[in-house]
Order: structure tokens, then sequence, then C-alpha cells
């Protein structure tokens, strides 16, 4: 059985401000630091520690886990989103309050579309890159420290489902348990590293 933890990075100036990011290199906002510090108590230590290397994951990663090796994986990077990085997210949330197309898994259409965007393709290719990675080790625990769209899709990916419906804050983690046929039994989504449920499981 393999403990899966995506944890997404701490905020960064434009995740406060409403700015679609994708593959933006900003580093975290200094504020931000503190709450990373603070959560540092409650965190497991796993076996294995992948990050995007985009400095708001790398960065949370070095706070978190000092005294561990940290892979830095290009392929965790956050979907490039072509010519709406670095807009506000409202431009993207304009298609459809009750359909948001750019949740469809089935193809690139939506907001998206000729916007020069990572293709969905190319993105679930990363995120099963990624899912091989840890298919293969032997380790029991491994912490995945990403980005909130790409963590998203990497659940897609395990759950098998159509629509992206499992959103993450920063600095939360979402809790998976993998059995040895690859199997999901069970999750835990957008959980706190503060909460006492996970305390007492540790």
């Amino acid at each position: 059985m393999k403990e899966l933890f995506l944890v997404r990075h701490g905020k960064t100036r434009e995740n406060i401000t409403g700015i679609l990011m994708g593959q933006l290199d900003s580093p975290l906002y200094e504020e931000t630091k503190e709450n990373i510090r603070f959560i540092k108590q409650y965190i497991v230590k796993p076996d294995i520690v992948y990050s995007s290397d985009l400095k708001r994951a790398s960065e949370t990663a070095q706070i978190l886990f000092p005294n561990i090796k940290i892979t830095l994986l290009s392929e965790l990077r956050e979907r490039h989103f072509g010519r709406l990085q670095g807009k506000p997210k409202k431009m993207r949330d304009k298609v459809s309050s009750d359909e948001p197309s750019w949740y469809q898994m089935d193809g690139d259409e939506g907001v998206f579309k000729n916007s020069g965007a990572e293709t969905l393709s190319s993105v679930f290719n990363r995120a099963k890159h990624i899912l091989n990675l840890i298919e293969k080790t032997d380790a029991k625990s491994l912490m995945v420290l990403g980005h909130g769209a790409f963590l998203s899709y990497m659940v897609n990916v395990l759950l098998g489902e159509g629509l992206v419906r499992h959103p993450l804050d920063n600095l939360h983690y979402h809790r998976i348990f993998i059995d040895c046929q690859g199997n999901v039994v069970d999750v835990k989504f957008n959980q706190n590293w503060s909460s006492k449920s996970l305390r007492k499981k540790q």
C-alpha cells in the first residue's frame, strides 16, 4: 500500500491578486513562508519528495523538507495557459459559471481554445509519467509538491473522472491510498495539515 500526498505550493503575489499563473516562475510571497514554517510541525515525513521545478513549489518543498532529498521534475509544472498566463482569472471564468468548459477533460474547448495553451493530451501525458514513477518506486510514503490545476489532473487520471472536481487550496493536500495493483482504495480531498484527523493517524 502506498500513501500519496499531493500538496499545493504556498501562495505567490499572483495567487493573492487573482492572476492566472500557469508556468510563470514567480517566487513565494514572503509572508506565506511563515505559514509554511507553521505547518511544518504537522507534515508527514515521506520516503520520497518530488517537486515541480518552478520556484513557488520548489521553495515550499525546501522549507518543509530541509533534510530530505528533493527531486525536482519539470513534468510537475503547472499547465501552460498560453496567452492567458499573467491575466486575471476572471477572464478565464467568463466562459460559463454553470458548465466551466475549461475543466472539460475530453478536449481543448472553451476559453483555452486558440489561446496557445498546452493541450490536455500533453498535460495528461505528464501526469501519467509522474504516476508511473510513483508506481515503480518501492517507497510507501510519497510527497508531490505541485500546482493546483496539474495536481487536479493527476487525481483525474487516478480516478478516471470526466471532469476535474477536486480543487486544492494553497498548502492543502489530497491524501490518496493506492494498493499494490495500482488501485485507489481511499482518498481524502483538500485536507489541512493541522487537522486533528491527520495527527491521530500518524
